[in-house]
């Protein structure tokens, strides 16, 4: 309706979308609040007359496929910002999830480290996060939410788990 308005460069590099931990909830939020004062103002102007709706061009809409319950399962051996972006990604759902002994574990929130090992190996266990190895870099582990139970912050699942260095997630 507006003007053009430049809407991020899209590339998830961060470059104009977002602080680097932002996941998708907060980005969804961010955006709600910025769209919320942009259709006011166009509205206005559409009631005024000085703005006309222009038809879409409908060659140009795409959809999105369904996201697949094997596309959020965390592999490992890709690089650490590449599971990080993921994570926060898929944050509203279906999250990102993993194993360890035959449990599933649901990773809900990361930051990028630089510590290097074993794609999946539990390289240090803190008392707030446990830092992951991946294919290049590695994820400290923030928050989690284990096999029927509630997300909790990893401070909380270490105090009942007993999670040790050397420990593979799958």
């Amino acid at each position: 309706m507006g003007p053009k308005r430049e809407a991020g460069s899209g590339s998830g590099d961060g470059a104009g979308d977002g602080p680097a931990e932002m996941n998708a909830l907060q980005l969804h939020d961010l955006l709600a609040e910025k769209g919320k004062s942009l259709f006011l103002n166009d509205f206005k102007n559409f009631m005024l007359g000085q703005v006309m709706p222009k038809t879409q061009d409908e060659s140009l809409v795409t959809i999105a496929p369904k996201i697949l319950k094997d596309e959020t399962h965390i592999v490992w051996r890709n690089t650490a910002i590449t599971l990080h972006n993921r994570v926060r990604g898929l944050y509203m759902g279906p999250q990102a999830w993993t194993k360890l002994q035959d449990k599933t574990y649901k990773i809900l929130k990361t930051k990028v480290a630089s510590h290097s090992g074993k794609a999946g190996e539990v390289l240090e266990v803190h008392e707030d996060f446990f830092v992951v190895g991946t294919g290049r870099g590695s994820l400290e582990v923030w928050e989690l939410q284990p096999e029927s139970k509630k997300k909790m912050p990893t401070s909380e699942f270490l105090r009942g788990f007993a999670l040790k260095k050397g420990d593979t997630f799958a």
